[in-house]
């Protein structure tokens, strides 16, 4: 390793510091420093490892042959912090200056369909000079057109071949995908390979598998070519008017990209932007695809709330509308991005005066026609981790459900008939409605619950470093899964992520209470909807989960006693396992002989 001159003072961009210990990097170079020390370890020697952010601006030091100590101090920040526990033989101190980037000017956006086009569009108002790449020169022409129109036509322009395409891009070239997952990610980096050079930066903004992220980092990496795996969410309205953002990747590249995405990304109530490190790898990617399977439960169980509204309460289109309108404007609900652009739905109108949801089938194909991997992901994660997700799982097989309407009909024909809802006998509609409200809440809430937990797992499976106060603050605004009052909620438990040994919301105290006093309702609301023959899945599985995670007798005991029945899988008796942990029992009982 090239030793760098040692300096003796700090300069304001001099805001890296690394030891040097036993042939291994333990605090690793160019780390910026944050308002509080984060300590992570090396993956070399397991010595604590420096990361920050912000600019360090003096540090005090000393070496010793078994110890180290440094006092950071941060300007006008105290009280001073300190980092201690660098065990091992110290043999130097460097301090460098981290490189510094200018502001990128330009990049090109390859995959212009409708979230990339909107992303174009949206960096170019934003000053930058985009270029464009897309198979479809129709699709360019579309986006140069709204690009004139809007008078930033002059910052747009169109590039078929990739090697015109990098030519006319800035150092570093700076490449942000919009492209379906699978293949195409491939072909088109292997297409954009031979005129990359060390330090160019691709961001990838699709829905990725973060498991391809990976594949392409590692591959990048060896060529010093920097890939960012980047979840984007809220549509392709958002992508026009500012979309949350979900970068995973290395610390230093996301440094140099965040001032980008700053720029665009969605700004909450308090106007602080929706985007941040999500953590390393393909970390950006996963936490999108878990928001994604948020999202299907928290959808499933609005849904289901407006067909009780509907079909059970008799309520027109308007009424349902400012139901939730009401729903959104305080308490658990509050700001709630699916209830409020459910207000929308049931409202808007065609110009002939007809609603336009009348018109809507029940179909949902995203998921079988390709378009949409992250709902089917999600799900197998939730399987592979052994985490139960039970709003989340049920909503997917419930889109599966709806998107063969053939096959309803032919089971309809074998059935002679279906289960239609019936209309609700309700006595004060208004407590009714209040129950339905505190119901979709905790479904909701189930569904954060949940997907936060495959993350928590996922994490400490692939060691990502997960920033979940950075992940709660994405999820704040520009998103499918916005949920005001539950941010609101999430946010001192997740400012406090980093001394917390679980990140299981069931065992934080505001969380459970908020479930326990919903309970009642949902449960009241399951019972009569299943008396109604409403079709609830993501409710009623809610219900369930409540029911069975705080629950330590479960029917499972004669579960467990059939399997070893006919197994000899063996089972733990009642108080021999006070932990309780997921280990295979000690004992065997032979119920009939072989």
């Amino acid at each position: 390793m090239d030793k760098p001159k040692r300096q003796n003072s700090w300069g304001e961009e001099k805001v890296v510091v690394f030891v040097e210990a036993n042939d291994c990097l333990s605090v690793e170079s160019k780390w910026k420093v944050d308002k509080q020390l984060k300590t992570q370890k090396c993956h070399k020697c397991s010595l604590p490892r420096l990361k920050s952010e912000k600019d360090l601006y003096r540090i005090d030091e000393k070496s010793r042959a078994e110890h180290y100590v440094a006092t950071v101090k941060l300007n006008g920040l105290g009280p001073n912090f300190r980092l201690e526990r660098l065990i091992g033989r110290v043999r130097s101190l460097y301090i460098l200056e981290r490189p510094l980037m200018e502001d990128i000017k330009k990049l090109a956006v390859v995959g212009c369909g409708s979230m990339g086009g909107g992303l174009a569009l949206l960096f170019a108002e934003k000053g930058l000079g985009v270029l464009l790449n897309d198979p479809s020169e129709e699709t360019m022409d579309g986006i140069l057109s709204q690009a004139k129109d809007g008078g930033i036509g002059d910052r747009i322009s169109k590039y078929t071949d990739y090697k015109t395409l990098c030519e006319n891009l800035g150092s570093p070239k700076v490449f942000l995908f919009s492209l379906p997952h699978g293949s195409v990610g491939d072909s088109v980096l292997e297409g954009l390979l031979p005129y990359l050079m060390k330090g160019d930066i691709i961001i990838d903004a699709g829905n990725e598998h973060y498991s391809n992220t990976e594949r392409r980092q590692g591959k990048c990496v060896t060529k010093g070519i920097r890939y960012v795996g980047m979840g984007v969410s809220g549509g392709y309205q958002a992508a026009r008017r500012g979309p949350s953002m979900c970068p995973g990747g290395d610390d230093e590249t996301l440094d140099m990209i965040l001032p980008l995405l700053r720029k665009v990304a969605a700004k909450d109530r308090r106007g602080n932007s929706c985007v941040g490190k999500a953590g390393t790898g393909g970390s950006g990617h996963y936490v999108k695809m878990i928001h994604n399977g948020i999202e299907h439960g928290m959808m499933s169980a609005v849904s289901e709330a407006w067909g009780i509204m509907v079909w059970g309460l008799g309520m027109k289109y308007e009424e349902v509308g400012d139901t939730f309108e009401k729903w959104n404007k305080d308490e658990q609900l509050r700001e709630t991005f699916l209830i409020d652009i459910g207000a929308n739905i049931c409202r808007t109108k065609k110009s002939d005066g007809s609603k336009v949801l009348k018109e809507v089938e029940d179909k949902v194909v995203q998921d079988i026609t390709g378009e949409e991997g992250t709902g089917i992901w999600s799900n197998e994660e939730a399987v592979e981790l052994h985490i139960p997700a039970p709003t989340l799982a049920t909503a997917h097989f419930l889109r599966l459900a709806s998107a063969d309407r053939s096959q309803r009909s032919r089971a309809k024909d074998t059935f002679g008939g279906d289960f239609p809802p019936q209309k609700l006998e309700v006595k004060d509609k208004s407590a009714f409605l209040e129950d339905l409200r505190l119901a979709t809440y905790a479904a909701c809430l189930a569904a954060y619950i949940q997907g936060i937990n495959e993350i928590e797992e996922a994490d400490r499976m692939h060691k990502w470093n997960i920033n979940y106060a950075h992940v709660l603050q994405i999820w704040r605004a520009g998103c499918i899964i916005q949920a005001d009052y539950i941010a609101d909620m999430l946010q001192p438990i997740f400012a406090e992520f980093e001394t917390k040994d679980s990140m299981n919301l069931l065992f934080e105290k505001s969380v459970a209470k908020d479930l326990k006093e919903a309970q009642p309702s949902l449960r009241k609301i399951v019972i009569k909807a299943l008396e109604g023959d409403f079709v609830v899945p993501a409710l009623s599985a809610s219900l369930e989960y409540i029911k069975y995670s705080c629950s330590l007798d479960l029917p499972t005991q004669f579960y467990e006693a059939e399997l070893d029945y006919f197994g000899k899988h063996m089972y733990d008796k009642k108080g021999d396992d006070p932990e309780g942990k997921p280990e295979t029992g000690k004992h065997h009982f032979e119920w009939k002989a072989a």
